[in-house]
């Protein structure tokens, strides 16, 4: 990719993939990768908000939320208070103005996110060796999955490569959530 358009330009592309494939198929291809870029953003988005307000509803369900959360519509049978919030939040991030920002800080959760569910397999093979389990993960060297292991070592490194105010501000949205799971998480013992 480097060979294509040569180095330097890329080096202050603002768009480096538009450039190669500009140089590569012509200009006109340029734009056909731009809508494809715009439909891929949106269905990353639409997968956002769908994973956003599932976990919303589940976590109303068992009663670490409002209980508006788990509201079905009787219709379509989707938890509509939770798509609608999740649908302000969208909306107000992406008015914020920065979007590079706001991609890094999402890239940033989604490895937070792979961290734990990668410790959670290794710390569960060596916790509940017993449990069955519905699938088989390849490549283990005695209780230690390999896959597994490389994808928290990935992420991890992938962490380290994020710019400075980004973890900073990830922090505190994630300090935010446990203080608001704890708050909650009282609320529902003093109700039950």
């Amino acid at each position: 990719m480097v060979s294509v358009p040569g180095w330097q330009q890329l080096s202050v592309s603002k768009a480096p993939f538009v450039d190669i494939i500009s140089n590569t198929l012509g200009p006109g291809a340029a734009s056909l990768i731009a809508i494809i870029a715009l439909f891929a953003t949106a269905n990353t988005a639409l997968m956002s908000m769908y994973a956003s307000s599932r976990i919303l509803y589940g976590m109303a369900g068992l009663s670490r939320l409002a209980s508006g959360f788990a509201w079905v519509h009787p219709g379509t049978r989707t938890p509509w208070t939770a798509i609608f919030l999740c649908g302000i939040l969208l909306i107000a991030l992406i008015f914020a103005g920065d979007i590079a920002f706001i991609a890094t800080v999402t890239n940033f959760t989604l490895f937070v996110t792979f961290i734990g569910i990668n410790t959670a397999v290794i710390v569960l093979r060596y916790h509940s060796p017993e449990s069955v389990r519905p699938f088989r993960i390849p490549f283990s060297i005695g209780r230690l999955l390999l896959i597994p292991l490389a994808g928290l070592v990935f992420c991890i490194f992938l962490l380290t490569q994020q710019e400075l105010p980004v973890p900073g501000f990830s922090v505190v949205l994630t300090g935010i959530g446990v203080v608001l799971l704890i708050i909650a998480g009282r609320y529902a013992v003093k109700k039950t």
